[in-house]
């Protein structure tokens, strides 16, 4: 029985008949389903298999459930070819009856995370076909993940989708999955909510970076004091101006709200945001750089862009500075601050200066100093940690990697303790001292972009110069990076 396979692979309807896949049609040994099962056979002759084995079995009740559950086998095991999957999945899903539904519900949670490009093009194409809205959501979470080798215009997911939910695009579709945050379809995990919230507030980021139609929908919402995502969101958006621009953003937020002391903090950032004008576009990252200044550099708040801008050079003028050569001159990012003032914001600068001025604390950059050094003679990771500039007077407070976050003497990896105590944390920070005299890698790497990005953090990167020196740069969610200058090591 020759049966067709229509495949939608990267928006593209793709129809090969099986039978004919391989450089002869099928032919049965005799025992289809034992042909289907069979390792040594060429892929594309199991594939082939796949309708005669359930036809075969038809008129047999235990043959069609032994036929059934090897099928289901080799549709959600990823170690099988994705042609034989994809032949598999489509036969369940057209089986009807309980092996259908059973199918279905499979689908739905295999397609949040499924990595083959022809197995989500199957899935997508079935349940567009037949109109299932509810794998509006899988979809939405399968969308959030990169795919290597296809535009983001032509994703299969995104085809489905305008079937699915048409007037609409992916950026209304993800934020009504974000808020309804539909249940959860069966034999999913316990985390699957939670997840399906942060996937969908990635896409968000992906389809709306700057966050400006995102402002509008949270404001447009009806108050949901019984959801506490959409109660944090709507209280940092109202009270704060601030809306998070990534699902690792967003954790941060929730932890913010969480924590015992949130109430000073909040009420002194709250203030500090009142007093700023209403066309400043202000970011989580901002929050404690502002509170700190109105506490001790009211005159920074008070200050136009333009002076704080002349304050930052001024304090610029005459320091050490080293460009990063580590990289090919087309990946690296400039880094002084006549390159980039332009993309810093008024918040920016404050921001900048708070960082600065932690810095230049003789006691804090000292402790940085001691720091590096502890990192200098360990090989297996780079160290890290978070700047504080809490009542107590600024910290640099490091966490020490955990024993499975040790990938090398070039990559930093934040523990979750690390990011958990950060609530309150002005920056982050980790070092670049392979060696003291280090200069060919000071400043950020892509991965330490990529970083700031994803966790919405002001980053602070201190490079070895020579012993006892560090240079420093700042780099934030937005690639902006600007060298801070040199430091050495200095007594009281």
């Amino acid at each position: 029985m020759m049966r067709i396979l229509s495949l939608m692979v990267g928006g593209l309807g793709l129809v090969g008949v099986l039978g004919g896949c391989t450089s002869a049609a099928y032919t049965s040994s005799g025992d289809a389903l034992s042909d289907l099962m069979n390792p040594k056979l060429n892929y594309r002759v199991r594939a082939a298999a796949v309708g005669p084995s359930r036809d075969a079995a038809k008129s047999n009740p235990s043959l069609t459930a032994a036929t059934d559950s090897a099928l289901e086998r080799i549709a959600w095991n990823p170690l099988e070819h994705e042609t034989l999957r994809s032949a598999a999945i489509r036969e369940l899903l057209e089986a009807g009856g309980a092996t259908a539904a059973a199918a279905k519900e499979r689908a739905r949670v295999a397609l949040a995370r499924e990595r083959s490009i022809e197995v989500i093009g199957v899935i997508c194409d079935e349940a567009s076909a037949r109109g299932w809205t509810e794998f509006v959501p899988s979809m939405i979470r399968s969308l959030s993940r990169g795919i290597k080798g296809v535009e983001e215009k032509d994703r299969a997911e995104r085809v489905a989708l305008r079937k699915l939910a048409p007037g609409k695009d992916a950026a209304q579709t993800a934020f009504e999955v974000f808020v309804n945050n539909p249940a959860a379809p069966s034999g999913a995990s316990a985390t699957w909510n939670a997840e399906q919230r942060a996937d969908a507030w990635d896409v968000l980021d992906r389809e709306d970076p700057d966050g400006t139609r995102r402002r509008a929908w949270v404001y447009g919402l009806q108050p949901r004091p019984d959801d506490a995502v959409l109660s944090a969101l709507g209280a940092s958006v109202r009270e704060l101006r601030m809306l998070p621009r990534t699902s690792k953003e967003l954790e941060w937020l929730l932890a913010i709200r969480k924590d015992a002391g949130v109430d000073a903090w909040w009420g002194e950032v709250s203030s500090a945001v009142a007093k700023i004008a209403d066309d400043e576009r202000l970011e989580l990252r901002h929050a404690e750089s502002l509170r700190w200044a109105t506490a001790k550099h009211p005159e920074w708040v008070a200050s136009t862009r333009a002076g704080l801008l002349a304050t930052l050079k001024a304090r610029l003028e005459g320091r050490e500075h080293f460009a990063r050569t580590a990289d090919s001159s087309d990946r690296r990012p400039k880094d002084r601050l006549e390159q980039v003032e332009a993309r810093l914001g008024w918040a920016d600068l404050v921001q900048i200066l708070v960082i600065d001025e932690l810095l230049s604390d003789v006691t804090l950059f000292n402790a940085l100093v001691q720091q590096a050094g502890l990192d200098r003679k360990d090989s297996t990771t780079e160290y890290g940690g978070v700047l504080e500039a809490g009542g107590s007077g600024p910290r640099a407070v490091l966490y020490m990697p955990r024993g499975s976050e040790r990938p090398g003497d070039n990559r930093f990896v934040a523990s979750p303790e690390m990011i958990a105590a950060s609530r309150f944390g002005l920056a982050h920070y980790h070092f670049h001292v392979q060696e003291w005299r280090n200069q060919d890698y000071a400043g950020p790497s892509e991965q330490d972009l990529d970083y700031s990005h994803r966790y919405g953090r002001a980053c602070v990167v201190l490079t070895g110069i020579r012993e006892g020196s560090l240079g420093a740069d700042y780099y934030d969610p937005n690639g902006v990076v600007v060298d801070l200058g040199t430091r050495p090591l200095r007594s009281r």
